[in-house]
């Protein structure tokens, strides 16, 4: 890691000054395959997230495992060849959470148990319902399935009573 040693980083690396909107034309126009310039993108993001970040801390470090997907070693190299004492920190606090943590462990709450829970059909508000407790996970870290559809319910509860 520290080094942009594949296609993928090299052109993160190269790219990651260019807006979004250009940066997808540009691998366009470089006749990139839409699973390389996805994950040129998520690359340059992420850094760019991680870079901009106040602090690593591990609400940090969770969004850019969700949004960086399998491109998150890029990020990490693309931050450390930018920044090299930042992605140290980095590094460093990834190990920490990852030991204690599994970054890619799908979400215990589904929309069927979100349409079983809250009574609701498929639609707008299981969308909204699954976002909410995508924040509450990223904030807190995994929770137990009970804890969620607790937070699931007092969420609702707010939300009907506004």
């Amino acid at each position: 890691l520290g080094r942009l040693d594949d296609p993928i980083g090299r052109l993160a690396g190269l790219l990651r000054h260019t807006p979004v909107d250009a940066l997808r034309a540009r691998l366009s126009a470089l006749r990139a395959s839409k699973a390389e310039a996805a994950a040129v993108v998520r690359t340059v993001s992420g850094a760019r997230g991680a870079l901009a970040a106040p602090a690593i801390d591990p609400p940090l470090l969770r969004r850019l495992a969700l949004d960086a997907r399998e491109s998150i070693d890029g990020v990490r190299a693309l931050v450390a060849a930018v920044d090299p004492e930042r992605g140290a920190a980095l590094d460093a606090a990834w190990s920490e959470l990852v030991a204690v943590e599994d970054l890619g462990a799908p979400p215990l709450v589904d929309g069927a148990a979100v349409q079983r829970t809250l009574g609701v059909e498929p639609g707008r508000i299981v969308g909204e319902a699954l976002a909410y407790l995508e924040a509450v996970r990223i904030d807190e870290g995994p929770l137990p399935e009970a804890e969620q559809l607790d937070r699931l319910r007092a969420w609702w509860a707010a939300r009907s009573d506004g």
